[in-house]
């Protein structure tokens, strides 16, 4: 899912990284969820849905990292709630770096209406702290934008379905599987060693995984 805070300010960013994501579902075939900002009255609800999905789908968070991004708002739906909703949820974040000024600095301060003692940048370093591995997209095109997006989710979903694979002959209940609708006993190690088709039809079920 990708994380954003929509303003005035930032709407080159914004359609910059609306054509990456058209790009990530069109050409690469990975489905990226994003609320469009332009439909203000479903907002909130897509939303909500979104991280929904994300949770449930043990998805990946990717955070556009404007200089005012997480800024504690009075919007329940703001990109603050959503960053806060991925500490509380253990969802993994993947910061977008696309100014220079990183990680995020958003404003706080006594005459903030929202944000008094910085609540918001503390946010963003238990989220993004410096060991946090970030994708630099600063002065890069949408094309390479979506291309760096896809080899991280797809590199990242096939370490899943390894690990997932591995434990599968042992404890297949005991592992939460993102919604793919696989079912455990279908797929076998040995079945992916020995038949094409199957990995064939694993790339097609891993592009279709949430994010």
């Amino acid at each position: 899912m990708i994380s954003a805070r929509f303003t005035a300010n930032n709407k080159a960013t914004h359609d910059l990284l609306r054509e990456a994501h058209r790009l990530l579902t069109e050409e690469h075939r990975i489905e990226v969820l994003m609320v469009d900002a332009d439909y203000s009255d479903d907002f909130g609800r897509m939303t909500m849905a979104y991280l929904n999905r994300l949770s449930e789908a043990n998805g990946i968070m990717l955070a556009v990292c404007t200089s005012d991004y997480a800024e504690k708002t009075a919007s329940q739906y703001s990109s603050h709630a959503e960053l806060k909703f991925a500490l509380d949820e253990g969802i993994e974040v993947l910061p977008l770096k696309v100014t220079e000024e990183y990680p995020p600095k958003p404003p706080y301060g006594k005459d903030h209406l929202y944000d008094k003692d910085g609540e918001a940048r503390t946010l963003v370093k238990l989220t993004m702290p410096k060991s946090k591995v970030y994708l630099d997209c600063v002065g890069k095109d949408a094309a390479y934008i979506a291309q760096e997006i896809a080899g991280v989710l797809t590199n990242r979903r096939w370490r899943w379905l390894r690990t997932r694979l591995a434990l599968d002959h042992r404890r297949p209940r005991d592992v939460g599987a993102p919604s793919c609708q696989v079912p455990w006993g279908q797929w076998s190690l040995g079945r992916l060693q020995s038949k094409a088709q199957d990995i064939s039809r694993l790339r097609r079920i891993v592009k279709t995984m949430p994010c």
